[in-house]
This record gives structure tokens, C-alpha cells and sequence, in this order.
């Protein structure tokens, strides 16, 4: 009986940690391509391609909640997005104090009001849920 216990509990843990691979897996694809669509076109299509992109990997109640009228900034990013250089800063990892949690971060450049520049660490708290075969992004902090 121990031995089935024990065999029941590594196949949960295995599970979760295939699920985990697979959020992983999303988010950091999720934040590389949306950082390089910030970064390599600021047309009036980037907004179109954005949109596309939130509609792929997040919720529809998120996507509501970042569509409000007033909201004049981008909060799956923070309004920092990386360029191209820092795509490889870009990190996930599991979030342990919550259920479907990590930590996507990334360096990005920035500049300060005397126009000094300087390295920023974006560190963006996420939320994600499986939706059929797929994991979608489903708040943001």
C-alpha cells in the first residue's frame, strides 16, 4: 500500500512538472516574440500584431481588462519592452507561493529624465491557465 501511495504521488509530481515545462515553454516564447514585435516595428500595424498575439497566448478576461479605454500602458510588459540585444535575458521560472504562478524577467534599456542610459530588470508576475491543450497568460502584476 505504501508503495502505491508513493507511486501515485511521483506520477502527480511528474505531471506537474511537465505542466510546468510547458507554461515555461509558453511564456518565454510568448515574451520573446511580443518584445520583438515592440522592438523591430513601431508602425501603426504593431498594434494589430500585438492584439493578435494577446488573442493567441491570454485570456479573454485579460485581454478585457488591458482593452479598458483608459489604460494608457502596456501591463503585460510594464511598458518596458527589451530589444533585440537582451532577447536571451529573458527568464521564467516557477513561482512556488502560488498555483499557475511564475516570473518572466528580462533586462531592458532604458533611460533616465537627464537622457542617461541605463539597464532595468523588468520583473513581471504572471498567472496562467490551461485552456484546452494550450496555457494562456491569465493575469498580470
Amino acid at each position: 500500500m505504501v508503495y502505491v501511495m508513493t507511486f501515485i504521488n511521483l506520477g502527480c509530481y511528474a505531471q506537474n512538472n511537465d505542466d510546468d515545462k510547458q507554461a515555461i515553454a509558453m511564456l518565454k516564447h510568448f515574451y520573446t516574440i511580443y518584445n520583438t514585435e515592440w522592438a523591430t516595428n513601431q508602425s501603426l500595424n504593431t498594434r494589430h500584431v500585438l492584439d493578435s498575439l494577446m488573442n493567441i497566448y491570454c485570456t479573454s478576461s485579460l485581454i478585457s481588462k488591458i482593452s479598458e479605454p483608459n489604460l494608457d500602458h502596456d501591463m503585460l510588459i510594464k511598458d518596458l519592452y527589451t530589444t533585440v540585444e537582451y532577447l536571451n535575458t529573458i527568464t521564467v521560472t516557477k513561482d512556488s507561493t502560488k498555483i499557475g504562478a511564475y516570473i518572466v524577467s528580462y533586462n531592458a534599456p532604458n533611460e533616465d529624465p537627464q537622457g542617461r542610459e541605463y539597464i532595468d530588470k523588468v520583473i513581471i508576475h504572471v498567472t496562467v491557465v490551461k485552456e484546452g491543450e494550450n496555457y494562456k497568460i491569465a493575469s498580470v502584476e
